[in-house]
Parts: structure tokens; sequence; C-alpha cells
């Protein structure tokens, strides 16, 4: 199947797609050393292929990244739709609790206002305007990923 991204803003698809890989990069870690171990709960194959998918997405991401600003057609094969849905689920996910953490009451709003405002000093709104900053990030974040959910599930 054949996606066109012509309408995704592509500096959010990107860095979607590099956070996605972090993310990879840190499970992968501990799938290796799991398996390098024998720590694998008695299914050696289901943590060895947990891993290979792991390392199949990070290098089909990587090769996306890279493709992303010379064209607006993806091909997608039925195995890297998995590849998206772990990337739109675990993105929607994350980017909503980020959200929260930061709304007014979150706990990094809390934890930073008091630091910033109260003891450095700065003011309020300045604060206050770099926090709606960071949950638009998230928010563009979660639009990139639903845009891409209804171009590869419809």
């Amino acid at each position: 199947m054949t996606i066109n991204i012509k309408d995704i803003n592509k500096e959010v698809f990107k860095r979607v797609l590099i956070e996605e890989n972090e993310r990879a990069d840190m499970s992968c870690i501990m799938f290796k050393e799991q398996i390098e171990k024998g720590n694998t709960y008695g299914d050696p194959e289901g943590f060895q292929k947990t891993y290979d998918f792991l390392v199949n997405k990070k290098r089909y991401f990587k090769y996306l990244i890279s493709l992303i600003n010379a064209t607006n057609n993806i091909n997608v094969s039925e195995e890297e739709k998995k590849y998206f849905n772990f990337l739109i689920e675990n993105q929607i996910h994350v980017s909503n609790s980020r959200i929260k953490d930061w709304e007014k009451g979150g706990e990094m709003y809390i934890k930073l206002y008091y630091k910033n405002v109260t003891i450095g000093g700065h003011p309020e709104e300045e604060f206050d305007q770099c926090v709606k900053e960071i949950i638009k990030y998230d928010e563009q974040n979660i639009e990139c990923v639903n845009k891409l959910k209804k171009l590869i599930y419809g």
C-alpha cells in the first residue's frame, strides 16, 4: 500500500519517528540483555521475536526519516503497518501523559512553577507561555499520528 503524506507536517512526522526510535533503543537494550542472560521467562523465541521486531522497526523508521523530505509517497507493507501501529499508540499515550503533566495542577507544572516562578523569579506569564508551547508540541504529535492512522487504517 502507498500512502501520501503531503498533508502531514513533515517536521513533526520526523520528530515522532525519532522519538519512537529512542523508545525502541531502550527496549532493544533491555530485550538483548534478557536474551543474553537467558532471562526470557520460558519464552526465548518470544523475546527474540520481539527484539527482531524492534530492530526492524527502528531500521524502517530511520529509512523513512531520511526519505521524508524527498517524497510525498511512502510504501507501507503489512509488517510496516504493525510498526506504525506501535508508533501511533505509543505517541498518543506518551503525548497525552505529558500534556496532563504540564496542564495546571499537573506534576511537572507544579514542580517547575514553584522552581521557576517562586524561586527563580521568572514572571508567571512567561512561564505559562512556555507551558503552552510545550503542550502544543505534544498536541502536534497527536495530530500527526492521528493523520497517519487515517491514511493507513482508513
